[in-house]
C-alpha cells in the first residue's frame, strides 16, 4: 500500500484534508490532488495526512534558501514524519516565474538532503489549479489565463473534484504543459 501525504494551497487542492487534523471528518473529502491521483490509479494507495501551504514548517537547514526551496523542503520533512511513502503537492505560480524555479530547486534539495524522502510528485500549476481542471474539462491554452478561477463558471465547471472525475486524463488534446508533467510525475509513482 502506498501511502500519500498531500500539500496544497487550501480547499480546492486538499478538499476536506485542509482543514487542521482536529477538525477533520474521519473520512476528509477529495481536493483536486486526490482526484487526479485517483484517475491515474483507483486503488493500492491511500492519504495519511496533509498540510496546507501556509502551515508548513519551514526546513531550516540553510537559512540561505529561498522561501519555497523551504517549503518544498518542509512538505517533504512533514511527509517523512507522517510515514508517507509519497508526497504529492501543487502550488499555483501566480504569474511569479520565481516560484516555479524556487519549487523545482526545492525538489531537487529534498531528494538530496533528506536521507529517507518520499517520492515527490510536485509542480507549480499555471498559472492555478483551476487551469488544470479548466484543461481536463477540454479548454484549449488553459494555461494561459492569468486568472483561470474566473473562467470556471464560464466553462460550467462548478465542483471541480467531479470536472476531473468525469474527465479524460489520457486525452491527446490535454494541452496544459505543467498539468501534463504533474501527471507523469504521477503516473509512474503509482505504478
Amino acid at each position: 500500500m502506498i501511502t500519500v501525504f498531500l500539500a496544497g494551497e487550501g480547499p480546492t487542492e486538499l478538499g476536506g484534508w485542509a482543514k487542521e487534523k482536529v477538525y477533520r471528518d474521519a473520512r476528509p473529502s477529495a481536493g483536486v490532488l486526490e482526484a487526479l491521483l485517483r484517475k491515474m490509479r483507483d486503488t493500492g494507495w491511500g492519504v495519511v495526512d496533509a498540510v496546507c501551504w501556509k502551515n508548513i514548517r519551514k526546513y531550516q537547514a540553510r537559512p540561505s534558501l529561498g522561501a519555497e526551496i523551504h517549503n518544498v523542503m518542509g512538505v517533504a520533512l512533514h511527509a517523512t514524519e507522517a510515514g508517507a511513502s509519497l508526497v504529492a503537492f501543487t502550488r499555483d505560480r501566480d504569474r511569479d516565474e520565481r516560484r516555479e524555479i524556487d519549487i523545482r530547486l526545492g525538489i531537487e534539495k529534498a531528494t538530496d538532503t533528506l536521507s529517507s524522502c518520499p517520492v515527490i510528485v510536485g509542480g507549480v500549476a499555471i498559472e492555478a489549479i483551476e487551469a488544470w481542471t479548466l484543461a481536463l474539462a477540454g479548454q484549449r491554452q488553459s494555461h494561459r489565463h492569468p486568472r483561470p478561477k474566473e473562467h470556471l463558471a464560464s466553462a460550467g465547471i462548478i465542483d471541480q473534484v467531479a470536472a476531473i472525475e468525469d474527465s479524460d486524463i489520457h486525452s491527446p488534446s490535454l494541452d496544459s504543459p505543467s498539468l501534463r508533467a504533474w501527471l507523469d510525475q504521477a503516473r509512474g509513482a503509482l505504478t
